[in-house]
């Protein structure tokens, strides 16, 4: 059975939002870990009228050549991870997104069309 546990958006300010949810479900050999989740770092972008993510971390499938379906998106690299629980992944989505405050890559949150225009 399919259990949502967790389902929350937390508003850093009027720009930027992080959205996270997270579900039991049942353990099986392509879900080991029994939980489904998605922690999604979200800005507003002006021009488009709409949130655009920047930084996501999910579980919904493998990629090629990863050994689990734990993964990270920045843009469109996407990183193999490793999860423990969702308070590390946050703890550590924060600390990415406080790095590229800090390089000033996000900084003029309604002038960045893509994310090539943040690096």
């Amino acid at each position: 059975m399919v259990k949502l546990v967790i389902r929350e958006t937390r508003r850093l300010n009027k720009n930027e939002i992080i959205d996270a949810k997270l579900w039991e479900v049942p353990v099986t050999k392509e879900n080991p870990d029994g939980v489904t989740y998605s922690l999604n770092y979200r800005i507003f972008d002006k021009k488009k009228g709409d949130w655009r993510s920047i930084i996501r971390y999910d579980n919904a499938h493998k990629y090629k050549n990863h050994k689990t379906k734990h993964h990270r998106h920045i843009g469109s690299e996407v990183t193999e991870i490793k999860f423990d629980n969702l308070d590390k992944l946050y703890s550590e989505l924060l600390k990415i997104r406080n790095k590229l405050k800090k390089e000033r890559k996000i900084h003029k949150i309604d002038e960045v069309d893509t994310w090539e225009d943040l690096k």
